[in-house]
């Protein structure tokens, strides 16, 4: 009886033994895990978000843009016909604008209507200053209300002065030139980066001009 009562003992001290190292082993796995994770979770952390960061020489391209952009900008015809179209467009409602854009986003790009900014005045000096500096797809200028006074191609909007980047240039009436960063612009069906500049006239800003730049430009003087 002494023998089978040692058995059972034994039996039961083994099962006992298992039962610990069963559990010893959970935790260790549990521990492992949570410090794999937490690991994990601390490299992640001390990734930095990519910086969209422009090399010098680039930079120096960007530069040498703009201030052939601000040149234009000084043009007598852009400064005149923007004061025009501010004066002849001041007292639109914001109902007549709205209109105004509708009526632009319908019209075909080759209508009379859209043509008429693409050929006026303004549309003819900024089409020999895209040939005279290749790689701009488009350029267009606006008034003071927002509105497109001409253009090289047929814009996506009528009404400018919603959109972040016109306000940016506008500045409250400073007037500022700046760049973005590569994007894909719909006007002109490219990558590219717009430039934004104010036109001025004895330090007031009279009109504003976006030219799209297309990438491959840069690319060919690196």
């Amino acid at each position: 009886m002494r023998k089978k009562k040692n058995s059972y003992q034994k039996g039961f001290a083994s099962l006992i033994l298992i039962f610990i190292l069963l559990i010893a082993v959970a935790i260790g796995g549990l521990f492992l895990y949570s410090r794999g994770k937490l690991g994990r979770k601390a490299e992640v952390e001390k990734e930095e978000p990519v910086a969209s960061v422009i090399s010098p020489e680039i930079e120096n391209i960007l530069s040498k843009k703009m201030e052939t952009l601000k040149v234009l900008a000084q043009n007598p015809v852009l400064i005149e016909e923007s004061k025009k179209s501010s004066q002849k467009n001041a007292d639109l409602s914001q109902d007549a604008i709205v209109s105004l854009d509708k009526k632009w986003a319908s019209e075909p790009k080759d209508s009379s209507y859209i043509k008429g900014f693409m050929t006026n005045a303004v549309a003819s000096e900024l089409i020999k200053f895209q040939k005279e500096n290749p790689g701009f797809v488009e350029i267009f200028l606006t008034d003071m209300v927002g509105l497109n006074v001409g253009q090289t191609n047929k814009t996506s909007d009528f009404y400018q002065a919603d959109e972040d980047w016109w306000t940016g240039a506008y500045d409250s009436g400073r007037g500022k030139s700046y760049h973005s960063e590569i994007e894909y612009d719909d006007s002109s069906g490219s990558q590219s980066i717009s430039f934004y500049t104010a036109v001025e006239e004895s330090d007031k800003v009279v009109g504003i001009i976006k030219a799209v730049l297309d990438v491959s430009a840069i690319e060919e003087e690196l």
